[in-house]
């Protein structure tokens, strides 16, 4: 297919790609930073080339083999390690999708360097070796490129999945924020498995929503696929399709639809999960209850018995703190490090009036991730920055931005029933010229009150006059802060008219000598077409 005949929708995916993954790479020192990256790069590195750990012995069992200093042999704590490939606490799949990029640089050589890896001997702190040696090429290849791939994958994809809901022009800015003004940007520079898991959730919703526009098998079944490969990169993925899931099963009530849709969503999901249990037996053999995998809810009892409470009440203490934490500590606060999620909340209003049942599930994934880890000892994840754990569902904060974005560049949006504008121009000299005021100057709108709260308080006052015309009549006054602009197509069409002036765009008004320069356009959208009678009303 030529580049011509590309949608609108792909070459703004290719678009956002391009500029997204280039200033992720660039701002990427392609180094690791914790312990999960190295054992998932290990494990990659025996994925690909199918070679056992060297210091793995025939028929021997031993716990995290590669770094017993880390991970010490204990009971029922760790798996043990049946095949020496397939055993790491880290997810199979995560060092599936590294496996390819260190097999770019070890075939193509395009990182080379003579330096060896450090050996942890030489340092006191062998934790550091673990955490920075990224010094093979191979692994700095990966490191480079891997987070940022990923991350703007995610942040195209993200793209996509907002064109089902919004415009080109409102998606590619939600997009941009979701890569530029979120924690997406410092953990492109990383190797985590929230990266990837990230991208296979947005894929998931992606192929669930072009089912819900024309419910075909086809993307049902993708949109399973890539739910089950989150799973398996980050099982707490399944906080988001169990609402997935209900929403599914709603929709298919709703819509009497084949169950040919039912089995392509459901039979694919149950079977990723089986495929979770053979790695694990791959991992752990046959070895009935004698280990077990730490799990969260490892953490809640230890925390619990720390305040010396049951495991529920110990969840409930958790959560009091750990959820706040997660929204507002200096450390890893999600509000703190992502700010612009304090906006994704006060644009799920919007959202939900649009979209209800999206809106609804985008809170109950928010909803389940706040309550498990909240009720985490470990909500905080140690080494990162701001809140790993949440990464994989900041793009729901997001998507909600788009209702507040297009409310304020259309009014039908905002208020869908307005039947007519009343479009004001007021006056604003304040009776001193900005020439009697010493530098620096200060325009003149500015050297009185607010000229916000003072239009507000007349518009009000004119709307309670109409209404006392008629008390059927309703709207809302609408001054530069509200959806509706300045200068709409009623307000030039009304300057015209008066002789105001001729208005020109940017809301830049060329005035008659009559009226000057000083005036403020302001509107009041209403829920009724406005009666003849209606003719002069003095708001002084």
């Amino acid at each position: 297919m030529s580049l011509n005949r590309l949608s609108v929708n792909m070459k703004t995916f290719f678009m956002i790609f391009l500029i997204t993954f280039s200033i992720f790479v660039f701002t990427n020192d392609g180094h690791r930073y914790t312990f999960d990256e190295a054992l998932a790069q290990d494990q990659s590195i025996r994925i690909s080339t199918l070679q056992p750990h060297p210091d793995y012995v025939q028929g021997e069992s031993r716990p995290f083999f590669e770094y017993p200093w880390l991970y010490p042999p204990t009971s029922n704590s760790r798996p043990i390690c049946q095949n020496a490939i397939i055993c790491s606490h880290a997810s199979v799949v995560h060092s599936f999708t590294q496996a390819p990029f260190l097999l770019i640089n070890e075939n193509l050589n395009i990182i080379t360097h003579d330096i060896k890896e450090l050996e942890y001997s030489t340092f006191n702190d062998q934790s550091y070796v673990l955490w920075r040696n990224s010094l093979d090429p191979n692994f700095t290849f990966m490191e480079l490129f891997y987070g940022p791939f990923f991350s703007a994958l995610s942040a195209s994809v993200l793209f996509l999945v907002s064109r089902t809901f919004f415009s080109v022009k409102t998606s590619i800015i939600l997009s941009f924020l979701f890569g530029f003004s979120t924690i997406l940007w410092a953990y492109s520079q990383t190797s985590l498995n929230s990266i990837p898991a990230t991208l296979f959730i947005l894929l998931g919703f992606l192929f669930f929503r072009y089912f819900q526009k024309q419910f075909s098998y086809k993307p049902i079944l993708l949109s399973a696929i890539f739910l089950g490969a989150a799973y398996l990169t980050r099982q707490d993925a399944i906080l988001v399709i169990i609402p997935l899931f209900f929403y599914f099963l709603y929709e298919m009530i709703r819509h009497d639809r084949k169950i040919i849709n039912s089995i392509c969503f459901i039979v694919p999901l149950f079977a990723f999960y089986g495929i979770s249990q053979l790695i694990q037996i791959l991992q752990q053999g046959f070895a009935g209850g004698t280990t077990e995998i730490v799990s969260t809810i490892d953490y809640v009892t230890a925390s619990s018995a720390n305040y010396k409470a049951s495991l529920l009440e110990g969840m409930i203490i958790n959560l009091h703190e750990n959820a706040f934490g997660l929204l507002f500590s200096p450390g890893v606060g999600l509000l703190i490090f992502a700010p612009i999620i304090i906006a994704g909340f006060l644009s799920f209003p919007d959202f939900f009036r649009r979209y209800k049942l999206q809106c609804i599930l985008f809170s109950a994934i928010i909803g389940l991730f706040l309550l498990f880890y909240g009720s985490n000892g470990f909500w905080h994840g140690l080494n990162a920055w701001g809140p790993r754990y949440m990464l994989v569902i900041v793009a729901f904060f997001i998507l909600p931005l788009g209702a507040i974005i297009e409310k304020r560049t259309n009014i039908s949006n905002y208020y869908n029933e307005s039947k007519s504008v009343i479009s004001v121009a007021i006056n604003y000299f304040t009776g001193t010229s900005t020439k009697d005021c010493p530098p620096p100057f200060i325009s003149n709108y500015a050297l009185g009150k607010d000229y916000h709260i003072i239009i507000k308080s007349k518009l009000k006052t004119l709307l309670d006059e109409i209404r006392k015309i008629d008390k059927d009549i309703n709207g809302y006054y609408c001054v530069d802060t509200s959806p509706v602009n300045k200068l709409s197509d009623s307000d030039s069409t009304s300057m015209l008219i008066s002789g105001a002036g001729i208005p020109f765009p940017n809301n830049d008004i060329c005035t008659s000598e009559l009226y000057g320069s000083l005036l403020v356009i302001v509107n009041i959208p209403s829920l009724k077409p406005l009666f003849n009678g209606l003719n002069t009303i003095s708001i002084a």
